[in-house]
């Protein structure tokens, strides 16, 4: 059974960020998303660990940690 538009959109969101293909909108998306609803986060820490079996990656630091320097970057940068 396929996925909502919306909901595929945010599930792709997840993998950009994963892969490291995100783009500075994105992160403030997902970042935005996890503030809005906890149960996104949860999702995306689920999504890494799978990722991670998947495709080697040991990041094991909470999403949040890269999000916060990736929005200080931003606004160090005046772009946020």
């Amino acid at each position: 059974m396929a996925r909502p538009p919306a909901l595929t959109g945010i599930y792709a969101l997840m993998a950009r960020c994963l892969a490291g293909e995100a783009t500075p909108e994105d992160i403030h998306q997902l970042k935005t998303l996890c503030e809005q609803d906890p149960a996104w986060c949860a999702e995306f820490e689920s999504m890494r660990g799978l990722w991670a079996e998947a495709y080697g990656a040991a990041d094991e630091k909470p999403i949040e940690e890269d999000l916060d320097r990736v929005s200080r970057k931003l606004k160090a940068r005046g772009l946020r």
